[in-house]
């Protein structure tokens, strides 16, 4: 943890740039997930964009189209008007809706729709669309691709099949040098002496010579982070958020005070300021993935899950063997009700690390609410889960006071706060072998 960082900061998008770069990366991945076959985890995430952006012209056509795949179609016609509203002149917006329409048997709207969109001078082969056939089938064919917004050549860094120019270093504003050069400084060895004690998990010691650092050097913004690393391993998170703004102040491209102190404030629920704090982490380090990961939990949090989960698929894409990367993409997913991208999420999570229990036990919370798993397989991942991670007493020690008479009456116990099965399988299974 005493990686340096010594380059400049990029020039910040502005917040409009940064939501139109998120829109586009979820747009991007619902289509994928349509294209794979994955229709309700693709209408889960246009909803997400909705949730940002209700009048985004194409997350309501598209959104619009799913749904009248699923017989849906009345649902359809206001996502359709919605992306009519925004551009009158698209053909394709215009086919949709008047299938729609008649679909649901509404003809004389849509005949009137047909002159209507002749009139916005739709031409071409969404032209001859316009003509129902007698069969009205609906449309149902999404974008291959999606649309980036107006001027989105200029703002948006990740859309496929457009190559971004990197942005023009802002100028060294920091000319002067920081405060920690103008006071007398702690040695190397002093440093490296209290990250030992932290590696070695000594943290009681740790933290008691990270104070002493402090006191010795009070201007020094290492030691402030060497306290700060201890106060958060420590679990003082109150004291945390003041020691990193300290260190910060000394040196204010500290990476790892800064992150260390959005964790806290996202952790305590000061959403606002976790986020201000992530974002200006990320200006100083663009490939920062705990940045990105922190910043999607703030802003998952917040519910602008759109934006969380375009944060999270950056994240992993700058680290792919990340467990918390995937442990968080994962509870995003489930929290969204994409169900099958959560399972494939939160099943990497575990195979990055293994000894993670709380990793693996959100991977079987989110199976015990799949409508898809039998409940044989449940059990066996819960079998698992108890091989990998129970700890058994030693022999001669724990006595317990239950009768073992096979024909007992059981007294089952919920733990987990929603009372899902989870819990409940985990103490059927402990109690079978008392």
């Amino acid at each position: 943890m005493s990686i340096q960082f010594e380059f400049r900061a990029p020039e910040p998008q502005t917040p409009e740039q940064q939501l139109a770069q998120d829109i586009s990366l979820v747009m991007q991945a619902a289509i994928e997930q349509y294209h794979a076959g994955e229709i309700a985890d693709a209408e889960t995430l246009f909803v997400a964009i909705l949730e940002s952006m209700p009048h985004h012209p194409d997350a309501n056509y598209n959104l619009g189209v799913i749904k009248v795949q699923n017989s849906r179609a009345v649902e359809a016609i206001t996502h359709f008007e919605v992306a009519l509203g925004s551009i009158p002149n698209n053909g394709q917006y215009w086919v949709a809706y008047i299938n729609a329409l008649f679909e649901i048997d509404q003809i004389a709207a849509g005949w009137t729709a047909v002159e209507i969109a002749q009139q916005q001078g739709v031409r071409g082969p969404a032209h001859d669309g316009l003509i129902p056939h007698s069969s009205r089938n609906p449309q149902t064919r999404l974008r291959t691709t999606p649309v980036a917004p107006a001027n989105a050549a200029q703002e948006i860094n990740l859309i496929v099949g457009e190559v971004a120019q990197p942005a023009e270093p802002a100028p060294d504003k920091a000319a002067t040098l920081p405060k920690s050069i103008k006071y007398r400084q702690p040695t190397p060895s002093e440093i490296n002496k209290h990250s030992s004690l932290v590696q070695k998990g000594q943290l009681g010691e740790a933290l008691a010579y990270a104070r002493r650092l402090v006191k010795n050097y009070p201007q020094s913004g290492d030691c402030w982070r060497s306290l700060t690393i201890s106060l958060h391993k420590d679990g003082q998170f109150q004291e945390v958020i003041k020691t990193a703004k300290t260190a910060i102040e000394y040196n204010p491209s500290d990476t790892i005070c800064r992150l260390l102190l959005a964790d806290t404030l996202c952790y305590i629920g000061a959403l606002t300021e976790a986020e201000v704090q992530c974002r200006e982490l990320v200006a100083l380090v663009l490939d920062h993935a705990e940045a990105h990961r922190v910043l999607a939990v703030t802003l998952g949090s917040l519910g602008r899950r759109a934006e969380a989960l375009a944060s999270l698929l950056r994240s992993s894409e700058l680290a792919p063997r990340a467990a918390a990367v995937h442990s968080s993409l994962g509870t995003l997913y489930l929290g969204m009700g994409a169900m099958v991208q959560a399972e494939k999420s939160l099943r990497i999570s575990p195979d990055i690390d293994p000894t993670d229990a709380n990793k693996r036990s959100n991977l079987l919370f989110c199976l015990a609410h799949s409508r898809t798993i039998d409940k044989a397989t449940l059990i066996k991942e819960h079998r698992a889960f108890g091989e990998l991670h129970d700890v058994s007493a030693p022999a001669g020690g724990r006595r317990y006071g239950n009768d073992r008479n096979p024909e007992r009456k059981l007294r089952v116990g919920f733990v987990s706060g929603d009372c899902v099965i989870t819990r409940w399988l985990t103490t059927c299974c402990r109690s079978s072998r008392i």
